[in-house]
């Protein structure tokens, strides 16, 4: 079966893909390098296989579709598809969430998220079930979804990191163009106007 990927971030040129079911499967990305090397309209690309990212730098003239048809037919990869309930309802139980977790945010200043709050009630939980003799598969359960939910924040927070990257750095490239062009149109009039002022005013 091929593995689902979602976009993650996409701005033209550049687009990051996530393979949550392959994260940390060095082999899988090995392969996803291989074959993406191999597509004629990518130009670089970057994995990272701890966070099931797949980074694709395209030509300005291609398409998202196009990469995601030819890692397709690659068997790579394809874009995960809901039918229209379905997203209708995960879209009402994620905006839910998400005032929930603004909320909290706004409380901790920006210091504490929902994630972080079941991780601190997991660890209170496992850690209190071993102080007091209890069920230690139950302890170590509670330790193991506290452990891999830490490991998720701090990816999300990697994430976070390399979208706002990304958008710097697209913001940045498109200024430089523009101030290119500006300097360039510039410089094209002051060379055909100079000349004529000089020499209008060596014939008086």
């Amino acid at each position: 079966m091929i593995p689902k990927a979602r976009i993650a971030h996409s701005v033209p040129g550049r687009v990051r893909f996530r393979v949550p079911a392959m994260r940390r499967k060095s082999d899988y990305f090995a392969q996803v390098e291989q074959v993406l090397g191999q597509c004629p309209d990518v130009e670089s690309y970057r994995v990272e296989a701890r966070t099931g990212s797949i980074l694709v730098n395209y030509q300005p003239d291609a398409d998202v579709s196009e990469i995601t048809a030819y890692a397709e037919q690659a068997k790579l990869f394809q874009l995960s598809k809901r039918t229209e309930s379905e997203v209708t309802v995960l879209g009402r139980a994620m905006g839910q969430v998400a005032q929930w977790d603004d909320r909290l945010r706004d409380i901790s200043h920006g210091h504490a998220n929902l994630r972080i709050l079941f991780i601190v009630i997991l660890l209170g939980f496992g850690v209190t079930q071993l102080l007091r003799g209890r069920s230690r598969s139950i302890a170590s359960i509670m330790l193991w979804y506290a452990f891999d939910l830490a490991r998720a924040e701090l990816d999300s927070h990697r994430e976070e990191k390399d979208n706002a990257s990304e958008v710097v750095e697209a913001t940045e490239a498109s200024e430089a163009t523009n101030s290119t062009e500006t300097t360039d149109a510039t410089g094209t009039a002051g060379t055909t106007e100079l000349p004529r002022s000089r020499g209008a005013a060596g014939s008086r």
